[in-house]
């Protein structure tokens, strides 16, 4: 067997990533697992798609938190402007 290069799988996808393979609908875009799980370890590692489903560094955090406002002093008058002015590059 031909040893791969560096920039790329064994069975050839570039290690520099890619969005998804040929596969995509049976992996449901990364949502479960890699096709080419069995065939070519590497190639979920350089997949988009995956590591946005299966990676803790592509998982979004919701978080929710209070706002206090009562840092405001009382009296003073906050300027809320009613008209919104768009600006035309043309």
């Amino acid at each position: 067997m031909k040893k791969p290069s560096s920039g790329f799988t064994p069975i050839g996808f570039s290690k520099a990533g890619f969005s998804a393979c040929s596969f995509f609908e049976e992996c449901n875009y990364g949502r479960l697992d890699c096709h080419y799980s069995q065939i070519d370890t590497e190639v979920k590692n350089y997949c988009n798609c995956y590591l946005k489903h299966h990676s803790s560094l592509g998982k979004v955090v919701e978080k929710s938190e209070e706002i206090q406002i009562s840092s405001l002093p009382k009296d003073k008058k906050v300027n809320v402007p009613t008209e919104v002015t768009v600006l035309s590059l043309f």
